[in-house]
């Protein structure tokens, strides 16, 4: 059997359900029974409460059943669960077969009938997640379930998370999302993802002259079925350590899908897989999206120096400071600095505004045709121009979020080789 899955728990005596409040992750589960009594638990274990966010199918058929089933799937569920009868002469055999329709993330729990120990350490030996003895109280299965994916979570190492987050529409915190992940992947050479969730008008895919395959986009629309691995087949390599997660606009689908999915399943799929997941994410407040900003490593807020901008930062460092706590601090960036003629709040007074010493405020002088030129070129201005004041910059907030000193750029490090180009030439002369 070929399926993974981590540690799990002896099969007497059976565990209670946990009495935590916590709701399980999204997640697909099937379960294939052969008596009425184990499918009758499941049914009621799918409706438990901590359950909710599960999409679960009760049915019959065992093994057999679960086979045929997924072969006529395009994609296996993450959690199968398949009760085995006392005669069953075949079963790892049957376990094997079911392992070859299987992703090598599937989840199989086996409910079963023998109180045997050689059985059981041997189904654990072979990759199943747990067996779990008949009769199965409700509460019993879920926190099986739980457990599992408890264990699988202390053991998965994740990556960053930053959050690039506009103060209003127009402040150019996309452009600032995307050259910050350009720098991170090819300056401070760490393996990066740049996930567009401002679905379905999303920027990012114009920004580096990419065009979201039609197919792939509908599953972005609808993430609840992605696991791992068929959301990496849908990033889009640009260089050697930085790929895009985009998609081509669709409203239909957009408004039959669930926007808060997005947050909840894509990113922490790609922190399990990756160092740094940046997210361009839209200014929306519903209970997905400050989980979001909750729970990310470090947000970017980017906003530009007028009244309006100044108070929704302000508005969004305050929640930010109830959720996260006063140390947790949003990295600023002060866009668009200097427009002719527009009054503009000075960057003194925006720092007295955001509490912040001037210092730490990163500022952006205003330069349309410097971004345009490199918008139309499909190429980040980090780029296309890295001796450009905007680039120092962005090389500057890659260094913040990273913890790393600012990076020489690659021009002053060719223009140092090429000082010392005449001392090397007479000393070897």
């Amino acid at each position: 059997m070929r399926v993974q899955t981590p540690t799990q728990t002896q099969p007497q005596p059976q565990p209670q359900a946990e009495d935590g409040p916590f709701l399980l992750p999204r997640l697909t589960l099937h379960a294939f029974c052969r008596s009425h009594a184990v499918m009758e638990s499941m049914t009621e274990a799918c409706a438990h409460e901590r359950m909710v966010r599960v999409d679960s199918r009760v049915g019959g058929g065992g093994i057999d059943g679960a086979v045929q089933a997924i072969r006529g799937m395009q994609r296996a569920p993450q959690v199968i669960v398949v009760e085995v009868l006392p005669e069953t002469t075949t079963l790892m055999a049957d376990l094997e077969r079911l392992a070859g329709v299987c992703s090598g993330h599937t989840r199989v729990f086996v409910i079963g009938h023998s109180n045997d120990m050689k059985l059981y350490q041997r189904l654990l030996r072979e990759g199943a997640s747990d067996y779990l003895l008949a009769p199965l109280a409700p509460g019993d299965f879920v926190a099986a379930l739980a457990r599992v994916l408890a264990a699988e979570a202390e053991t998965e190492t994740l990556g960053a998370s930053v959050v690039v987050l506009g103060s209003r529409g127009g402040v150019g915190a996309t452009t600032v999302a995307c050259n910050l992940a350009y720098v991170l992947a090819e300056e401070l050479a760490l393996d990066t993802v740049l996930a567009d969730l401002k679905l379905p008008f999303g920027a990012v895919a114009s920004q580096f002259d990419v065009t979201p395959s039609l197919e792939h986009s509908v599953y972005l629309y609808s993430p609840a079925l992605l696991d791992g691995p068929a959301l990496e087949q849908l990033l889009v390599p640009k260089g050697a350590r930085l790929k895009l997660l985009t998609a081509a606009p669709n409203l239909e689908a957009c408004a039959r899908g669930d926007a808060g999915l997005a947050f909840e399943r894509l990113v922490p799929l790609l922190m399990g897989a990756h160092a740094m997941t940046i997210s361009d994410t839209p200014l929306i407040w519903s209970p997905a999206a400050i989980a979001h900003l909750t729970q990310a490593t470090q947000i970017v807020l980017v906003v530009t120096p007028d009244f309006a901008a100044a108070a929704n930062a302000q508005a969004v460092m305050r929640q930010m400071r109830a959720l996260r706590g006063a140390e947790s601090r949003p990295i600023v960036v002060l866009n668009q600095m200097g427009v002719a003629q527009r009054q503009e709040l000075k960057v003194t007074e925006l720092a007295e505004i955001f509490g912040r010493p001037a210092r730490e405020l990163l500022t952006i002088a205003h330069d349309p045709r410097a971004f345009s030129i490199s918008e139309q070129n499909g190429r980040v201005l980090s780029e296309r121009a890295p001796t450009h004041d905007a680039a120092r910059v962005f090389r500057a907030l890659a260094a913040r979020v990273a913890g790393r000193e600012t990076p020489p750029s690659r021009v002053r490090i060719l223009r140092s080789l090429a000082e010392r180009l005449p001392a090397v030439r007479k000393l070897f002369g």
